[in-house]
């Protein structure tokens, strides 16, 4: 007899080993929705999965090696500023990158402007480069335009943004 409820009655149910109360009165489980019948799979032959685990393997092989050929390519093109015989972690490599092109960017930004008709004071701007590969060799980039070979530069009056008008490209090398 159940304490609770004195006109209930605890029995055993034929299909469950749980003890269930008298009809009226819900089982303290929750009910839990039967599974779908998964398909059953066809196995495959083990030469053939072979196959692809090992067609698998050697792309990600080519890949990887495309990722590290390109972070190689990046490391001769930063500037030398660690010993040759450490190599540059990945990470190292993008925060020293993103470096480089940030002082690229302030350089440029820097530069003095040139407005058409007015002769340029300053001296030529330049950029020294070196190879982190090779210590002995340096390059020395600088430039200088002249707004009759090239366009010219002017600011605009309502926005603020330099803008500049081209008659002419220079293609190194040409």
């Amino acid at each position: 007899m159940n304490p609770l409820y004195p006109e209930a009655h605890t029995y055993f149910s034929p299909s469950f080993s749980a003890p269930f109360s008298s009809p009226g009165i819900a089982p303290d489980y929750p009910e839990t929705p039967s599974p779908e019948p998964q398909k059953p799979r066809r196995p495959k032959d083990r030469a053939s999965a072979t196959r692809q685990r090992k067609a698998a393997n050697e792309r990600e092989r080519r890949r990887m090696f495309s990722i590290n050929k390109g972070f190689d390519r990046l490391r001769d093109r930063l500037p030398a500023h660690m010993p040759i015989d450490k190599k540059l972690s990945k990470v190292d490599t993008l925060k020293t990158a993103i470096e480089y092109i940030q002082k690229l960017h302030a350089m440029i930004v820097k530069a003095p402007t040139v407005s058409s008709g007015q002769p340029q004071d300053s001296v030529n701007p330049c950029i020294t480069i070196s190879n982190q590969n090779d210590p002995f060799s340096e390059v020395t980039i600088s430039w200088h335009r002249k707004p009759t070979d090239y366009g010219n530069a002017y600011r605009d009056q309502t926005t603020g943004t330099i803008k500049a008008t081209c008659s002419k490209v220079w293609i190194p090398g040409v």
